[in-house]
């Protein structure tokens, strides 16, 4: 069977775009052992967007977010964006999640690792709320947050999680500090460089 000059092509093409992202990862590892440093920290193939009701809030309720240059509100709108499309919320009690909510739990999550190449958490599927305080079905203790990574599964207080984006620098924030822990687990299961 013979294939066409454009077949061949588009399957070469198709090839390469598949081993890309390999090629990308390996010059990285390169330049980070010789220079001590990563170049590519923002670069994506296909970059996912906001809507602009969604940047609004972002701008209104996430300072780190507001100090943020143009091109740098691009990179974290997708990262919000590719977040969010992973992760399944589910709540416990009468709280009802909105857009709102997932999009104050992801910039938490970005927050922390905007400076990171592997944004992705991959072993993070569920985010679980709860109106505040909860028992823990894991330790049967009070619990404002945790991080269950055999269920992939990170739980929040919501009225805690708002409570410790309120003030920001009393080192209190219940987001980030979920989050660190999820950011260490995947870090020692993926052998990342960030």
């Amino acid at each position: 069977h013979v294939r066409s000059r454009r077949q061949r092509q588009m399957c070469i093409r198709d090839r390469f775009m598949m081993f890309l992202p390999s090629i990308i990862i390996g010059i990285e590892k390169i330049i980070y052992y010789s220079f001590g440093r990563i170049n590519f920290t923002h670069f994506y193939l296909r970059r996912k967007n906001l809507s602009k009701s969604e940047k609004r809030f972002l701008e209104k309720e996430v300072s780190f977010y507001r100090k943020l240059d143009a091109s740098k509100k691009r990179n974290f709108d997708h990262r919000i964006a590719s977040f969010l499309k992973k992760r399944k919320f589910h709540s416990r009690g009468k709280l009802l999640v909105t857009r709102e909510m997932k999009l104050l739990i992801a910039a938490s999550a970005i927050k922390l690792t905007f400076g990171f190449r592997n944004f992705k958490f991959r072993i993070l599927e569920t985010i679980v709320l709860y109106p505040n305080k909860y028992t823990s079905t894991k330790t049967k203790r009070i619990h404002k947050g945790e991080f269950n990574p055999r269920l992939k599964t990170l739980v929040f207080s919501w009225e805690d999680f708002l409570k410790g984006n309120e003030i920001e620098d009393d080192n209190l924030n219940l987001g980030i500090h979920e989050f660190t822990h999820v950011v260490h687990i995947n870090s020692n299961k993926e052998k990342d460089l960030s």
